[in-house]
């Protein structure tokens, strides 16, 4: 397993009794395969795996940090709220918005992120 891109997914045809027939991109998510392929993960895979174990919801201060924060400083201030919801602790807020692909999921510009963080207190998790 070294991708989670769409384009890789397939039927498999082995016919072993192990196969699960259905190859996707989001295979890497399942317990039982993570088990299963223990080191067979990609780098790239393993870091995806790891941001979402570690990702999580904003708490209330968090929150209201990045509410005082933002006028002074939108893109630390977003990044650090990225990086706590999405997992990926060392990333630039320029590479979180990208990885997320937060335009694709509504936001125009960094006014709708925070205040989807402001009201909501998480963002969709990568993956």
């Amino acid at each position: 397993m070294s991708d989670a891109s769409d384009y890789d997914e397939f039927t498999c045809i082995c016919a072993t009794a192990h196969c699960r027939r259905s190859i996707t991109s989001l295979d890497w998510k399942r317990p039982e395969l993570q088990q299963r392929y223990i080191g067979y993960f990609s780098p790239y895979i393993v870091r995806k795996w790891k941001a979402c174990e570690k990702a999580r919801h904003l708490r209330k201060s968090e929150a209201e940090e990045l509410l005082l924060r933002y006028d002074e400083n939108p893109r630390e201030a977003l990044g650090k709220a990225l990086r706590i919801t999405s997992g990926y602790s060392h990333s630039s807020y320029e590479v979180l918005y990208e990885l997320l692909d937060l335009k694709t999921m509504g936001a125009r510009n960094e006014d709708d992120v925070v205040k989807y963080f402001n009201e909501m207190r998480v963002y969709p998790k990568s993956g």
